[in-house]
């Protein structure tokens, strides 16, 4: 019996390690969980960046603290200290991670976002055109 095995999912297909080896090569990708809120705080990050630390935790409450020192841990951001603030950037493990460059998720993020405004008939910053404050941009 094989360490991987192939299942159909209602994704498509896919290839997992059997849960009783999964212990044994498990630091082999140590980052391949990363926690619900934090994929949304590095989203946020990598939508804003250089984001404020302070506009990440009026969008996702207090608990961001943790998300950011987490993926700082993780070595997927790093932050400066400013004034009563951090700045938040992204790093180069950020794109080895993802396996793109930052630019390019940046576009498929926002192409994202546009796809959703559009569903929910929503005026885009496409639409108003690039001069369009980001303020006026609805990020979840």
């Amino acid at each position: 019996e094989r360490g991987i095995h192939v299942l159909e999912t209602p994704q498509g297909w896919q290839m997992q390690v059997r849960q009783d080896v999964l212990p044994h090569v498990a630091h082999l990708a140590p980052y391949a969980e990363i926690p619900e809120g934090s994929k949304r705080t590095l989203a946020l990050v990598l939508y804003k960046e250089p984001a404020r630390q302070a506009d990440i935790i009026k969008i996702q409450g207090n608990k961001a603290y943790a998300y950011v020192k987490k993926l700082e841990s993780m070595g997927l951001i790093k932050s400066v200290k400013k004034g009563h603030t951090k700045i938040l950037v992204l790093t180069g493990e950020f794109e080895k991670y993802f396996g793109e460059r930052k630019e390019t998720l940046r576009k498929k993020l926002q192409f994202a976002l546009d796809r959703e405004d559009a569903k929910a008939g929503k005026i885009t910053r496409m639409q108003l055109g690039a001069a369009a404050p980001r303020s006026m941009r609805r990020v979840s």
